[in-house]
């Protein structure tokens, strides 16, 4: 069955339970399952396998079809979510949306919790947009404090030529949650891949639009909270081939003025408080970014944060076990990347650049990092954090083991960090 729905006639569906329809107080529960129902709306903003908009509850419902296509706020289950999502399965072929899609909403108000998403493309146009495996974005509104709890993600790609991307949730004002306190949860990302993408139709000498881009596997940019239960079952699961690119063609003689890359495996980017991050199995942040014709002024890649600023916390990081905290970091051409230009990189085993507060436990998390970096323009690489400036706190390490680095010049690299360390040189 498929829908076709123009701006003009788009009330007719406004009462049909598969688009459109504002679920107030009343829910739906799994005496429904919908399956094969594709929504081609491409002028319709809010459109939803299930609803447009809910404001109710949605529970136990698994949602199967070929293809889910609006204009802006468009998600896999829903447009909009200021309600209750709980316990729901998203397996949709393609999710195509201008700005705010995501595999569960394409904008997150309420909350969303114990819900997968499998095997889904999802694809976003807008040059500025928020594009994520289960919410575009995690709003607060003015009534909720916009939360994620335990997702889940496998098999799903992520294309946006916007700036803002993640397998959880682009952007975070709101909580995205591992597990509350004493009670299991994780947060699970297989086999996801993120694709950014910036280009410009090949007519002549034209630039791209000067703007920065953020990537991370939990979310691009946190202004929020990020919180792990703290016990061994609250955990941070990455594997499976799970990675991000970019890729950045101007097309002919044009050229990019693209100000920064920030990429991490919890934020490309953290002005919020992230707590308890407990690693399990991670696969190394795979960066493959390629620049056609095109060139960039900063890459900041950290295994866990890119750049956490000055209201930016990170805060008893441990892996699984208490066991070393071994991550891996990726940028350079031996990586099959390809920098040119006059990019800088920045490749930190936790962070890239940090002009706020990270620690470990108070047990003294060790950390094991293998950062590979190749770039013909000087870079700096450091066990824990690539450039600490006069700001940045790094606090209770037991101690930095940097292996396998190519081209360091500089930054942090301590072999040897007992508790705690502060930098007061600045950039």
């Amino acid at each position: 069955i498929t829908m076709d729905v123009s701006e003009n006639n788009k009330q007719t569906y406004t009462q049909g339970r598969l688009y459109q329809t504002e679920r107030k107080d009343n829910s739906i529960t799994a005496d429904t399952i919908y399956t094969k129902v594709s929504i081609n709306a491409p002028n319709v903003d809010y459109v939803g396998g299930v609803a447009g908009k809910n404001f109710g509850q949605i529970s136990d419902i698994i949602v199967s079809t070929d293809s889910i296509t609006g204009k802006d706020y468009v998600g896999g289950l829903v447009g909009q979510n200021e309600g209750r999502i709980s316990a729901t399965n998203v397996q949709v072929s393609n999710i195509n949306a201008n700005n705010y899609v995501g595999g569960v909403a394409g904008l997150n108000g309420g909350t969303i919790f114990a819900s997968k998403v499998e095997h889904t493309n999802i694809t976003a146009s807008a040059d500025e947009g928020f594009a994520g495996g289960i919410a575009g974005s995690n709003q607060n509104s003015d009534k909720n404090v916009a939360t994620i709890s335990s997702p889940y993600t496998n098999g799903v790609a992520i294309t946006a030529n916007g700036n803002t991307v993640a397998a959880i949730t682009g952007y975070n004002n709101g909580k995205i949650i591992a597990g509350i306190r004493g009670n299991s949860g994780t947060i699970e990302i297989y086999g996801t891949t993120i694709n950014q993408t910036s280009t410009k139709a090949p007519t002549g000498n034209q630039d791209l639009e000067e703007k920065s881009f953020y990537a991370g596997f939990v979310t691009a940019q946190n202004f929020g909270t990020i919180e792990f239960g703290g016990y061994n079952k609250n955990i941070l699961t990455i594997k499976d081939g799970s990675k991000i690119n970019f890729v950045f063609d101007a097309g002919y003689d044009g050229r990019s003025n693209i100000t920064s890359l920030y990429v991490g495996t919890i934020a490309g980017y953290n002005s919020g408080a992230i707590t308890n991050p407990t690693i399990k199995d991670c696969s190394p942040l795979n960066l493959d970014v390629t620049f056609v014709t095109s060139a960039i002024n900063n890459l900041y890649v950290g295994g866990l944060v890119g750049v956490n600023t000055t209201t930016g916390s990170l805060r008893n990081v441990k892996s699984i076990n208490n066991n070393d905290l071994s991550l891996d970091v990726k940028a350079g051409a031996s990586q099959n990347v390809k920098v040119l230009g006059t990019a800088k990189v920045f490749a930190g085993g936790i962070v890239s650049k940090n002009d706020g507060f990270v620690s470990g436990t108070t047990n003294k998390t060790s950390v094991k990092s293998n950062v590979y970096v190749n770039n013909p323009t000087p870079s700096s690489i450091g066990g824990i954090v690539a450039l600490n400036n006069k700001n940045g706190v790094v606090y209770n390490f037991n101690y930095a083991q940097l292996n396998n680095t190519q081209n360091p010049t500089g930054g942090v690299c301590a072999a040897s960090i007992t508790d705690w360390l502060w930098v007061t040189d600045s950039e």
